[in-house]
């Protein structure tokens, strides 16, 4: 694709299922600011882009395409950057490097239990090669058969012009009787569904669809060996396991099957011999590897340890809200699962601004990030984010419980900050309670004060040249409401659209500054709505509407919407 050199475009791309495109390029080193637009039939978007005397500034537009336009086929792009630098193209539609992430899902199921025939439908982006399909685990030979899906051009206007659906079917005997689980792999992934004994007919009702894990049934004597062997081998083979790639795929792929009931195992075995005493790292079940201290961490470290992953349901949530380069801002990113979940879902083209004011989780987050390649699209800012520029007394309580690591209030001792702490529960490790939220008993929170810059984050917006933040997140212990005060310009768009803002809402912490009704108020005087996960940000769900602060939960994540961005969330289809 040629473009005039004016506006420095590096590469265009669409996501069919958002119905968006990505624009993406550097900005001139003198002279005057940027100015571009970026149109699609009636819709439009602009920024500007100033220049800088330290080199050319990249630059990134979103542009919503809404429903396809009748007899639209191209973008129209323009710039202006002063005299002798302005112009206009045409950029075809059928040009732009597709973005679509892949996947693959099943739809329905129908099996005949009398002649074991079977048919499994489903669709899958892009247009799906080869598929294999697998019976209760056993591959078997099938017919294919490919054909365009009304239902899912409904959905995604954009993929209407594509062979995305798809019928497997063929004859098969295991499908006489018993429970039956199928599986369908292509280079998208893999999905699959189950059917219940004496059930001919299973229907996906969210085409999306998520892998339905497969109970693998244990009835092996040997496993009785398995940890008499654990109590006789290295610690560090234990730890070289939770960290392996390889054993992730396998205890990931099956939940309930061999290879998690053997993590299980080697996670029992580790505590049971007191092996958690330095930082280790940690496979977590998003695939990243996590540097942790489960061994002095008693929330965060030791449900990555336990469980794989740490508020799993937001986080999920979160990926499928981002999309490839795009900007995010994570406040409060401890040990990095977020940023580097939100690192995987907008790319390498994309843009993380990591804050995280504690030294010592710092360094975790740092090394964590150095570990996995789409860290590289991760900047980390070594400051507190407040209302205004000032240093500040700091609490790092890493030795205990990493994520309770906070700014001093004026007059307040590390006393008062292991006395909020300690009235909490943390994880337990206690054979008979494990894994458990439990109070700290006789634990005292170890508390060591140190003192860090505190900036804001329309500063930070300033300093990083962040343009239409796609989503900002803060978690820094009771200090939302002062980090909001200090984004009044994000907030308000003065660096483009404002974004998507989810934050800890919590009744439990203190809130610096004022009250959660405060912080509540910040939004809802600008004309946000207000949303939460059905289930919590463990479980996830679906958004559902929080009218005002009275019916927010005690303590959860919450996600404010600015103004016209329902769409962006998928809470206009609530």
């Amino acid at each position: 694709m040629h473009v005039e050199p004016g506006p420095g475009l590096l590469g265009l791309e669409i996501d069919r299922m958002k119905g968006r495109v990505i624009a993406r390029g550097i900005g001139p080193s003198v002279g005057p600011a940027l100015q571009l637009r970026l149109a699609y039939g009636e819709r439009e978007t602009l920024a500007t882009v100033p220049t800088s005397s330290a080199g050319p500034i990249p630059w990134g537009m979103v542009l919503e395409l809404g429903p396809p336009a009748s007899g639209e086929t191209a973008l129209r792009l323009q710039w202006d950057g002063g005299p002798g630098r302005a112009g206009q193209c045409a950029i075809p539609l059928a040009g732009l490097r597709d973005a679509t992430p892949m996947q693959t899902n099943i739809s329905a199921a129908i099996v005949c239990r009398v002649s074991g025939r079977y048919e499994v439908h489903g669709w899958g982006f892009p247009a799906p090669g080869a598929l294999a399909l697998l019976i209760n685990h056993r591959l078997v030979a099938h017919t294919a058969r490919r054909y365009r899906r009304g239902d899912v051009a409904e959905r995604f206007p954009w993929t209407a012009d594509l062979d995305l659906g798809w019928t497997l079917s063929g004859q098969c005997d295991q499908l006489l009787s018993g429970a039956v689980s199928f599986s369908v792999c292509s280079s998208q992934g893999v999905t699959g569904i189950d059917l219940a004994p004496g059930h001919e007919r299973f229907r996906v009702h969210n085409d999306r669809g998520r892998w339905n894990r497969v109970r693998i049934p244990i009835e092996h004597g040997l496993w009785r060996l398995v940890p008499v062997a654990l109590r006789r081998s290295p610690l560090a083979w234990h730890r070289a396991l939770l960290a392996s790639q390889a054993f992730w795929r396998r205890w990931h792929a099956h939940p309930d099957g061999l290879a998690a009931l053997l993590r299980r195992a080697v996670v029992n075995s580790l505590i049971d011999r007191n092996g958690l005493g330095e930082p280790m790292w940690l496979r977590l079940s998003s695939g990243d590897l996590v540097l942790s201290a489960p061994g002095t961490d008693a929330v965060i470290s030791r449900r990555f340890l336990l469980d794989g992953h740490y508020e799993g349901g937001f986080l999920q949530w979160v990926a499928g809200l981002l999309g490839p380069g795009e900007t995010v801002i994570d406040g409060g990113a401890a040990f990095g699962s977020f940023s580097l979940a939100a690192a995987r879902a907008v790319g390498p083209q994309g843009r993380v601004l990591a804050i995280e004011a504690n030294p010592a989780t710092r360094e975790h987050l740092t090394r964590t990030l150095a570990r996995n390649p789409h860290g590289r699209c991760v900047t980390v800012a070594p400051v507190a984010i407040g209302c205004h520029a000032e240093r500040r007394a700091f609490a790092d309580v890493s030795l205990s419980n990493a994520g309770g690591s906070r700014l001093l209030e004026a007059g307040e001792a590390a006393a008062d900050v292991a006395t909020d702490l300690d009235r909490l529960t943390v994880v337990s490790l206690a054979r008979d309670t494990r894994g458990q939220p439990v109070p700290p008993g006789e634990r005292r929170t170890r508390v060591r004060i140190s003192e860090v810059e505190v900036t804001t984050l329309d500063a930070l917006c300033r300093q990083h040249a962040l343009r239409d933040v796609a989503l900002l997140k803060l978690d820094i212990e009771g200090h939302e409401l002062n980090a909001v005060r200090g984004a009044q310009g994000l907030l308000d768009g003065a660096f483009g659209v404002p974004p998507v803002v989810a934050l800890e809402f919590s009744r439990l912490v203190h809130t610096a500054g004022g009250t959660p009704d405060d912080l509540f108020a910040q939004f809802a005087r600008r004309g946000w709505t207000a949303w939460r996960l059905s289930g919590s940000k463990s479980t996830g769900g679906r958004l559902v509407r929080v009218p005002d602060a009275a019916s927010a939960p005690e303590h959860d994540n919450l996600v404010f919407v600015p103004p016209g961005r329902d769409s962006r969330v998928g809470a206009d289809r609530l």
